[in-house]
């Protein structure tokens, strides 16, 4: 059975506006939830580390241990 076809006012309502005046899609956010490892918290962020800040920071006090 073939698709009843859709009128284009409804595939593309910006089909008659030129390109340059058509709105511009959103750009999505480089934010990520993620849970940090260490704590369990739950939290948004846009760094490579999973680590939240409190843990980054109370790490980088620490000494480390010479084995």
């Amino acid at each position: 059975m073939k698709e009843p076809e859709v009128c284009g006012c409804v595939a593309d309502p910006f089909a008659a506006v030129p390109p340059e005046l058509q709105p511009q899609p959103k750009k999505r956010g480089s934010l990520r939830k993620v849970d940090c490892p260490a704590c369990g918290k739950e939290y948004w962020t846009n760094r490579e580390t999973d680590l939240c800040i409190d843990c980054e920071r109370s790490r980088a006090h620490k000494p480390v241990s010479q084995d």
